[in-house]
């Protein structure tokens, strides 16, 4: 979802982890051979690894572009607030809060999965003005089949990914919602970052780490964590209760 223009459609939505994987760019293909490499070396029998597909990461510098683009989406291109990158997202603006995405990381560490597993990391809504369906229609020649209606008739903007995986087998949901503060910056007429993370904020989702970190199935106590999204500085460390390695 970094970037858009020739990419290929979805096959199905929403995207699940099964979806084939079809990268044009550079960027996009890098990440499928990071995680067929990933794949291969779980194949021998000696290492987990877990991949985690992050989205937009919405830092606090990054705030700023977000709101410019809220404000003016026709209008905006490339970086017109002073950040350090544009805003991203893909066509339907999804975005992640380092916060969600940490404790991600950390669930996924202290999980018992098998040899090789995928998730998505993702808000449960986007940051695009327009309904997730209505948007990527207006992107794409033939809208793809849509398996799960409910799903985007409860939430109008839910992400264009399977997050029940996420939540089912890492028992990762998302806790911060980040379209109301948009909306909320548009509307009050700002444009500069009004959200800052307070001191600690990095430790905010302890809660829902498993206590006592038991290591993999095989009883490796360093499985490999795989980050196919933009931000590896986001650790595994960053929930900060029981650390633990990354191999």
């Amino acid at each position: 979802t970094v970037l858009t223009g020739a990419m290929l459609p979805p096959l199905y939505l929403p995207i699940d982890q099964n979806h084939p994987l079809r990268p044009t760019y550079p960027y996009a293909l890098s990440k499928k051979l990071g995680e067929e490499i990933g794949r291969s070396f779980a194949q021998r029998g000696n290492l987990q690894v877990v991949v985690l597909r992050p989205v937009f990461v919405l830092y606090p510098e990054m705030e700023c572009e977000v709101i410019a683009r809220a404000k003016d989406p026709a209008g905006y291109s490339g970086v017109m607030a002073d950040g350090p990158n544009p805003a991203g997202g893909g066509p339907v603006w999804h975005y992640v809060d380092p916060r969600d995405a940490a404790c991600a990381f950390r669930l996924a560490l202290a999980a018992d999965l098998a040899d090789f597993d995928v998730f998505f990391v993702s808000a449960g809504n986007t940051l695009a003005p327009d309904p997730t369906l209505d948007r990527l229609a207006s992107c794409v020649k033939t809208p793809p089949e849509v398996r799960n209606q409910d799903l985007y008739r409860s939430n109008i903007h839910a992400p264009l990914y399977d997050l029940s995986r996420a939540r089912d087998v890492l028992g990762f949901e998302a806790r911060y919602d980040r379209r109301s503060f948009t909306d909320s910056a548009v509307f009050r007429g700002l444009s500069r970052p009004m959200l800052r993370h307070p001191p600690g904020s990095r430790a905010m989702h302890q809660g829902n780490v498993s206590p006592g970190y038991q290591g993999s199935r095989h009883g490796n106590p360093n499985p490999c964590l795989l980050l196919t999204g933009r931000h590896s500085q986001i650790g595994a460390g960053a929930c900060q209760q029981n650390p633990v390695r990354i191999a």
